[in-house]
């Protein structure tokens, strides 16, 4: 099994080639910026909700989210 790391700055051009897997890669970034400055678990979920919104309404991934 070949496994591939779709985080930022690494494999872009299997990222570029498939519009859901980027859309994918910038919402786990996304998420992963925001919860990191969040200090309790309400601030987590409120910042993993918020993105979810944001990504929808620029419309990253939306037909999953």
């Amino acid at each position: 099994m070949k496994v591939y790391n779709i985080n930022e700055g690494c494999n872009e051009g299997l990222v570029k080639a498939c519009r859901s897997l980027g859309q994918f890669a910038e919402f786990s970034s996304r998420v992963k910026r925001t919860i990191g400055l969040a200090t309790t678990d309400a601030e987590k979920e409120q910042a993993v909700r918020t993105v979810v919104d944001e990504c929808i309404r620029e419309g990253i991934l939306p037909e999953f989210l």
